[in-house]
């Protein structure tokens, strides 16, 4: 019964994979408000998914905290990697400056 209920597949699943129980995946939850470390949300954001996801170090393994699946999903789409968030933070911050120059282009 143990591995049938959710609870029990949970704790078996964040134990094997982030070597981390419930409690402290709770823990981990209430220090972060209960949202994801990024922006918040309090939903893993996909209808699939029923947990935020536990965001960890490929090369080490140190988990970082507890994500959405969008935000999670975003930095791995960035490879983990500073340099390309930074260079995305500053292509964002370029054309939310030069949204009214561009639209000339679109219309």
């Amino acid at each position: 019964y143990y591995t049938r209920s959710k609870e029990g597949r949970r704790e078996i699943q964040l134990k094997w994979k982030f070597n981390m129980s419930l409690a402290d995946y709770q823990i981990l939850l209430a220090r972060q408000n209960g949202g994801c470390a990024i922006c918040g949300v309090s939903e893993p954001n996909h209808p699939r998914v029923r947990y935020l996801s536990v965001d960890h170090c490929h090369e080490d393994g140190h988990i970082r905290g507890l994500l959405c699946f969008s935000c999670n999903s975003g930095i791995g789409h960035l490879k983990d990697s500073l340099p390309l968030l930074q260079r995305a933070v500053e292509y964002i911050a370029r054309h939310e400056r030069a949204d009214e120059d561009l639209n000339i282009f679109f219309t």
